[in-house]
């Protein structure tokens, strides 16, 4: 059975009201948190969430679930991400079984992740 989600970050409270915030410190949640959303931080002034530093940050979708283990299920993630250019900062954008952890090979924790790692303001190399 088919199921949606849609976040564009254009309300207040979609971010915090929607995601998980998780700061891996050895395993455990720091609470450094490097995100922050803005109705305006987007594309053309639109919704969007800023990163304003650089720590191992995960934010973990939380309003919802979906069963991927019946074989031939499928996940389609669609997202934009807007950029300064800046390098050294990465994005990774991930399918994990927990919402209360990280992207992180913690115990307990499984997931699928691709991750962005910019070596210039057009280059942006995938890594899975």
């Amino acid at each position: 059975m088919a199921q949606t989600a849609f976040v564009d970050f254009n309300t207040v409270g979609e971010y915090t009201n929607n995601f998980n915030p998780w700061n891996d410190v050895g395993g455990a949640n720091g609470g450094g948190y490097s995100f922050e959303e803005s109705t305006n931080d987007g594309v053309g002034g639109s919704g969007g969430v800023a990163v304003y530093q650089s720590t191992d940050m995960t934010a973990t979708y939380k309003s919802g679930s979906w069963n991927l283990a019946t074989n031939g299920a499928t996940v389609i993630v669609s997202l934009l991400i807007y950029t300064d250019g800046q390098t050294g900062n990465k994005v990774q954008l991930g399918v994990a079984n927990s919402d209360a952890n990280g992207l992180n090979a913690n115990a307990g924790v499984n997931f699928e992740s691709f991750r962005f790692v910019p070596t210039g303001a057009t280059s942006w190399p995938l890594f899975v």
